[in-house]
């Protein structure tokens, strides 16, 4: 609600629904992951082609040719492990967290056997909001120390899975009750809206949303049902 003072008496007040609040945090949150994401790409080649020019100033041209190879071959292993998830965003999403994880430290896996077929791109924005999110949330679990975070990305004849797994210590159990409702952090003011927001996403395609602990770690499992059948024209 926002109420603004009449200059001869009196109060206009403007009410705004909750929910397209919310809505417009969650947009906001999902852009800024694009720019954080950018930003690592842009960082990280950065720091690559320095080591490469050094190397090549100081005549040392077969460790440069080494150090060049090492980054193809380790890019075409990543991409490799992509084949088979057929949504462009979140491909090109996770190729951008592989940065960002080389920056912070954090050894980032795409699980052998990950695939989703094309018929999820009419859900890419669900997709990628939630992946977003949770790698993120796993990135800051991991609080600046090295670590690994695995993404698993799956489908059967009922629909598809998503799991996201990091090695940090799990989640508060001061929150773990109230994890996907709105304010639930333990970061401070102005924090605690994506998980609420991908849950609200995730429910409103029927789909389910929860965490665990697996072995020591912190599991967050996304289950979605396939889709109706018909033109993929409808984002969600």
């Amino acid at each position: 609600m926002n109420i603004e003072p009449l200059e001869g008496g009196g109060f206009v007040a403007g009410f705004r629904d909750r929910a397209e609040a919310v809505a417009l945090a969650d947009e906001l949150t999902h852009a800024r992951g694009f720019v954080d994401v950018l930003r690592a790409q842009s960082h990280e080649y950065q720091n690559r082609l320095h080591v490469i020019s050094g190397l090549l100033q100081l005549g040392r041209h077969e460790e440069a040719l080494r150090v060049l190879n090492a980054e193809i071959q380790a890019d075409a292993e990543f991409r490799q492990l992509l084949r088979d998830v057929q949504v462009p965003r979140l491909v090109a999403l996770l190729a951008g967290k592989r940065e960002r994880a080389q920056e912070l430290n954090i050894h980032f896996v795409i699980a052998e056997g990950s695939h989703l077929s094309p018929l999820w791109e009419r859900h890419a924005d669900t997709l990628v909001s939630a992946v977003g999110n949770l790698t993120q949330n796993a990135f800051e679990a991991l609080g600046g120390q090295p670590g690994e975070v695995t993404v698993l990305i799956g489908e059967d004849p009922e629909g598809m899975q998503i799991e996201v797994e990091d090695s940090g210590p799990g989640v508060s159990p001061d929150i773990t009750e109230r994890l996907f409702t709105q304010g639930a952090t333990t970061k401070g003011e102005g924090h605690g809206y994506g998980l609420a927001g991908v849950g609200a996403r995730i429910h409103a395609l029927g789909g389910t949303i929860r965490h665990t602990r697996r072995a020591g770690r912190t599991v967050f499992e996304v289950s979605l049902p396939a889709p109706a059948a018909g033109p993929p024209g409808g984002q969600a």
